[in-house]
Parts: C-alpha cells; sequence; structure tokens
C-alpha cells in the first residue's frame, strides 16, 4: 500500500510511542527509540516496536502486528494501540525494513524465493524469523504465554496466510488476515507465490494449515497497488481486483479444497460491507474476531 506521511507526523508518533513503551517495569525497554531490533535468526535485523498496556502482567496475551506494504512501523503499531489497551494485551509490530525487504517476494511472501527464482536457505526466510523473535521476547520479559495472535492487513494479510502454510503447527494461537494483498492457494500447477508449485509445502502442511484456526477479513476500504509489485500483476487480478476479493477467493478455494478431500478446515470468512468511520470501533470489532475461537 503506498501512504505518504508527514515527517513531523512520523516523529511525534516515535516519541509519543517511546514515552508509551517506557510505561511499567519491563525489562525490554525503548531503546533505540522505537523499540529494539532483533537480530538473534539467519536474516537481516527486524525492528520491533513494543507496548504493554498499564494493566497487562507477564500472564497477558500478545498479538504481533504485520504491517502493510508501506512498512510504516510507528502508524501501524499506533492503530493497535487503543485496541491493545481495552483488551489488556501485549502489542508487538513488526518493522521489516525495505532496505533488507524490498520487495513481495521478500516481505509478504515470507523470502522464500528471491525476485530473480532463487531459493534461499529456510533459515533466512522471514517466516524462519517470527517464533524466535516471539521466544526472545518473552524470555525478556519473563512472559508465561506460549502461544501468540498475529494479525496482518494487505500486504500483511499475504504475509500472515502464508506464514501458517509454512508454519501450520507453530506457536499461532489465531490469526487474521485483512484485506491480503494476493494470496497463495493449494494448487501445485501453480508457482509460488501463487501456487505451490517450486515450494516445499507436503500435502500434510496443507491439510495442517486448513486446520489453523485462521479467520479471513473482506471490508470495504480501497487499496492502491504499487507498481511491478505480485499485487498488481495478471496472476494477482485473477484472484480479484483488490485484496477485499482475494482474500474471499482464498476462502472458497481452500472450502473447497478440504470438501473435495474430505479434509477439516478450520477458517472462517467475514464481510464487512461498509466503512466504519470510528477506528477504534472498527479495531475492536476485528480484535473481536481473534477471540471467537
Amino acid at each position: 500500500m503506498i501512504k505518504k506521511q508527514n515527517w513531523l507526523f512520523k516523529t511525534f508518533f516515535v516519541f509519543f510511542f517511546s514515552c508509551l513503551s517506557l510505561q511499567g517495569n519491563k525489562e525490554t525497554k525503548n531503546v533505540p527509540p522505537y523499540g529494539y531490533v532483533f537480530k538473534k535468526w539467519g536474516g537481516p535485523p527486524i525492528d520491533i516496536l513494543h507496548y504493554f498496556p498499564p494493566n497487562t502482567n507477564s500472564g497477558s496475551p500478545v498479538l504481533i502486528v504485520v504491517p502493510g506494504g508501506d512498512r510504516d512501523v510507528q502508524i501501524s503499531h499506533s492503530r493497535w494501540i487503543e485496541t491493545a489497551n481495552k483488551n489488556e494485551t501485549i502489542l508487538l509490530t513488526l518493522g521489516a525494513r525495505k532496505k533488507y525487504f524490498p520487495d513481495d517476494y521478500s516481505y509478504s511472501s515470507g523470502r522464500v524465493v528471491s525476485r530473480e527464482g532463487y531459493a534461499l536457505h529456510q533459515s533466512q526466510w522471514l517466516f524462519s524469523a517470527i517464533e524466535p523473535l516471539f521466544l526472545d521476547f518473552k524470555t525478556k520479559n519473563k512472559l508465561k504465554q506460549n502461544r501468540f495472535y498475529l494479525l496482518g492487513e494487505n500486504e500483511g494479510g499475504g504475509f500472515v496466510h502464508r506464514y501458517l502454510l509454512f508454519n501450520p503447527k507453530g506457536l499461532v494461537l489465531n490469526a487474521l488476515v485483512i484485506n491480503p494483498d494476493f494470496v497463495t492457494i493449494p494448487d501445485k500447477n501453480i508457482s509460488y507465490p501463487f501456487g505451490l508449485k517450486n515450494s516445499p509445502i507436503s500435502n500434510k502442511m496443507v491439510k495442517d494449515w486448513l486446520g489453523c484456526t485462521l479467520t479471513i477479513v473482506s471490508t470495504p476500504e480501497i487499496q492502491i497497488f504499487q507498481e511491478n509489485s505480485l499485487s498488481n500483476s495478471p496472476v494477482a487480478d485473477i484472484q480479484g481486483e483488490s485484496g477485499k476479493k482475494r482474500g474471499e477467493f482464498l476462502f472458497n478455494f481452500a472450502k473447497n479444497y478440504a470438501a473435495k478431500r474430505n479434509l477439516k478446515i478450520n477458517w472462517s470468512f467475514k464481510n464487512l460491507t461498509k466503512v466504519e468511520p470510528n477506528k477504534a470501533l472498527k479495531k475492536q470489532v476485528l480484535f473481536n474476531f481473534l477471540l471467537e475461537k
């Protein structure tokens, strides 16, 4: 997604949420100002923003948010602060800089293959960073939760449903995908990241993926895709004109796939038909979808 943010606006959020993150006596302090940099994995450094609402404790739930294609970690983080407060949920937001993750292949597709078609080692997949950073954060802050909620919108939604595909037995408690930029379907005749051809995904992994607790949400917001991106390609257009249609396409394809093979599917689809002017209310409605199952 393409969004232009005023420099002063960004600076305000960096300062404001630096102060918020310092609430409470937590070990993971806000150093550098936006949070901290996670390096304990096989790929490039990842920026992490975190927030502990005043009433959270070591047993509070943890939500990891994956931003859209603009990668504006401060803005993405700020949008969920009020919801985190209301639900007493510890908030982590992933900051994958375009310097290290420049395109759809390296970001929403998980850095499994490069734009040139070269396969990367599993230790360097962006998918491979999520559990280590959660466990590292848990250890540093002496948290009790063994699993986490995962949420992504637009390109972040693309990342989340693929992350579950590659980690169907991982530590995600429930996941929420909102208007994914484009989707991966269980079709071995279509090359990854649109299908499973040339990917390490087995039939067993697809079965387990369908068994994950996943909610796909379509909202009426307008999306603008970057030129020369996978989300703005003829293959993506087959899935629908935008993420709100592509998420529904994924859900229907997966449901039919499961039915033909007599597999259980634990996914649900929600269609929000109007733009909610109250942003806080909309975020709470979306968060409630994570809690339904």
